[in-house]
C-alpha cells in the first residue's frame, strides 16, 4: 500500500453533521391545516405549544374551526360577513336567538347545537379570566361580547375577526421559533443497547 494511502487510512472519519428539515414552502396555514409531516405537524406543533405556555391560541383556532365547519354541515354555508345570511326555505338566517321560530323541529336542534358550542368559546377563550383566556385587542373582545349579549348572535362570522388576530399572534410568537429552533429539530441520541449480561438477567429460562 502505498504511503499516502496508509496515512490516510489511518486518519479518524469525520461525521458530518446530519442536516436540519427543510422548512422550504413552509407556512403556519399548511401546519394548522395539517397538510405538513413531522418534524412540522399539527401535532408537532401543539406539543411545541404545550411546552412554551401557549396553548390556548391553538386550541381557540380549532375550536372556531369546529363551529365554522359544524355551521357549513346544518346549514350548508359559513357567510364571511355578519350581513350575510343563510338562506333556509327562502327565508335570510343569520344565526340569531330572535330567528328560531322560522326554524323546524331538526334545524332548532342543529341551531341548539351550535349555541352550545358558540357558549363555550365565549366561555373559554373570551371572557376576561377564561380558563383559556387568549390574547386579542381590547376592541375586539369588546366588539364580540357586545353582539353576543345584545343581538344574540351566533353568526360564524362573529369570531372571525378574533380568529385572525390569534392565528397573526401564533405566526409571530411561536411558529417562527418552532420551524427554526435547531435545539428541537436535532434528532435525539441514540440510546446506547446495555451488554449482554444485562439485559439476560430478567430472563426467567425454563
Amino acid at each position: 500500500m502505498p504511503l499516502s494511502d496508509r496515512a490516510a487510512s489511518k486518519l479518524p472519519t469525520i461525521r458530518q453533521p446530519l442536516d436540519l428539515p427543510s422548512t422550504d414552502g413552509m407556512t403556519l396555514e399548511k401546519v394548522l391545516q395539517n397538510q405538513t409531516a413531522s418534524p412540522f405537524s399539527l401535532h408537532d406543533f401543539a406539543d411545541y405549544l404545550e411546552q412554551t405556555y401557549c396553548a390556548e391560541n391553538l386550541a381557540f383556532y380549532m375550536a372556531v374551526t369546529d363551529y365554522q365547519r359544524s355551521a357549513r354541515l346544518y346549514f350548508g354555508s359559513t357567510p364571511e360577513t355578519l350581513d350575510k345570511p343563510v338562506i333556509i326555505s327562502g327565508r335570510p338566517f343569520q344565526f340569531r336567538d330572535s330567528e328560531q321560530d322560522m326554524l323546524n323541529h331538526e334545524e332548532r336542534i342543529r341551531f341548539d347545537t351550535l349555541k352550545a358550542k358558540f357558549n363555550d368559546i365565549i366561555e373559554r377563550f373570551i371572557l376576561t379570566n377564561a380558563p383559556q383566556e387568549v390574547n386579542i385587542p381590547y376592541e375586539l373582545r369588546h366588539q364580540l361580547l357586545n353582539t353576543y349579549h345584545e343581538h344574540q348572535s351566533y353568526h360564524p362570522a362573529q369570531l372571525k375577526p378574533a380568529c385572525v388576530a390569534v392565528v397573526e399572534l401564533l405566526r409571530i410568537s411561536a411558529f417562527i421559533p418552532f420551524v427554526t429552533d435547531p435545539s428541537r429539530l436535532q434528532p435525539a441520541p441514540a440510546r446506547a443497547c446495555a451488554p449482554a449480561q444485562l439485559r439476560d438477567t430478567n430472563v426467567i429460562h425454563v
